[in-house]
């Protein structure tokens, strides 16, 4: 198993989307089976063609704390639709209180 936090950091977005072809091919080289898990909120890297709704997992903040779900069937036909998962995974992980952040200054 291979864990990667926000490996876009520091990177030129040329680099960041060729990083899921990079992993796959390190994947498709190994005898044994393996996975990967990756968090980020790169829209480089989940705008990749390579990515889709089936790895996704989602953590959102609740007032209770945060829960993780899977990619659910509105979500999902976004996807089926040619959205990418950066398109409709994104915008659902951004804090609702965001912009208030700027008045507070």
């Amino acid at each position: 198993m291979l864990l990667l936090e926000e490996p876009e950091l520091s990177l030129n977005t040329a680099i960041v989307v060729e990083i899921p072809s990079i992993l796959g091919s390190v994947l498709r080289g190994k005898k044994q089976r393996g996975q990967i898990l990756i968090t980020t909120h790169s829209e480089a890297l989940l705008s990749s063609l390579g990515i889709d709704g089936r790895g996704i997992l989602l953590l959102e903040a609740g007032r209770e704390g945060s829960h993780v779900r899977s990619v659910n069937a509105e979500e999902e036909g976004a996807l089926r639709s040619g959205f990418s998962v950066a398109e409709v995974v994104l915008p659902r992980t951004r804090p609702a209180e965001a912009s208030l952040m700027a008045m507070q200054f």
